[in-house]
């Protein structure tokens, strides 16, 4: 290997890093809202005297508690939405910088804003789809314990103590967030990585990609299969008997897709495909790209 391909190969793992490092972020924040709204309504109910906690104020106690999950939307799109931006940003310098450490000259490549709308449009439905499901589970919770003659803290063990206590309304909604962070903003870093593909394509004819798993005991096996992969830039890879155009593809099925931490990486003709590494190994402390998501994820 020369100097040059050194020099490649140590660019793209510092950007693959990146782009952990914005998934992570986005997985953190969007948690930390989360229990900021929990600990909201838990307040409003702790605050309810129990001779309140009956059918004739429900309306007034739901409108009231509505209104804490209300800002769930607007706190978590302010949150990820900006780390969305950056991975396509991210995206976009993983196939345009390591193309310049081995000296192939391509004009500044741009993610068209169109393409950045779709993307950050596809994000803002799913945080609204979510946030709308908070909304709307938190106040059947209410409604159920006054119909039952439970108790307040009855209604607010079934909504939940803490992020993580299973069987209840915010550890689900939790782990759905969890799991739209980190998809989407790796999504957003995959789709640009292909955008970007497709304009250097015009000055490198024989560009390809090649798919790179994590290679540790919670990749997918149909993904492990796909490891090593190479297509040419404008090819789908087969995953999963599924044709992929690159990781987290949106017109893949969500159990090929959803908390998938694989990679393209671009293959130039000065740098042969292979052999194939894992991607984004752990080094000097730095989280590799998913490394915290729940076991199985590929």
């Amino acid at each position: 290997m020369t100097a040059r391909q050194r020099a490649y190969q140590t660019k793209l793992r510092a950007l693959e890093r990146q782009a952990g490092r914005l998934e992570q972020d986005a997985a953190q924040r969007a948690l930390e809202v989360l229990e900021q709204v929990r600990q909201e309504v838990m307040a409003e109910l702790r605050d309810t005297p129990p001779e309140r906690f009956r059918a004739f104020f429900l309306r007034e106690l739901r409108q009231s508690v509505d209104q804490r999950v209300a800002e769930l939307e607007r706190r978590l799109t302010q949150e990820i939405a900006p780390k969305v931006r950056a991975a396509l940003e991210t995206g976009r310098q993983s196939i345009q910088e390591p193309a310049a450490v081995l000296g192939v000259d391509v004009p500044l490549i741009a993610i068209p804003q169109n393409l950045v709308d779709v993307v950050q449009g596809f994000t803002a439905d799913l945080i609204k789809r979510i946030s709308d499901e908070a909304r709307s589970r938190v106040s059947a919770d209410i409604a159920a314990a006054i119909l039952r003659g439970d108790s307040v803290l009855d209604a607010a063990r079934r909504i939940g103590h803490s992020l993580h206590q299973p069987g209840t309304t915010f550890g689900g909604i939790s782990a759905k967030a969890e799991r739209i962070a980190r998809t989407e903003v790796l999504r957003a870093y995959s789709i640009a990585q292909q955008a970007s593909l497709r304009q250097m394509a015009d000055y490198v004819p024989a560009l390809k990609k090649q798919w790179i798993v994590a290679l540790d005991d919670r990749v997918r096996p149909a993904h492990r299969r796909a490891h090593g992969q190479v297509r040419e830039w404008d090819e789908p890879f087969d995953v999963d008997g599924e044709e992929l155009m690159y990781p987290r593809d949106p017109g893949g099925s969500p159990g090929n897709t959803i908390n998938c931490r694989c990679v393209v990486v671009p293959v130039l003709p000065q740098v042969e495909a292979g052999p194939a590494a894992p991607a984004l190994p752990r080094r000097g402390g730095t989280p590799a790209l998913g490394e915290l998501v729940a076991v199985g994820a590929g």
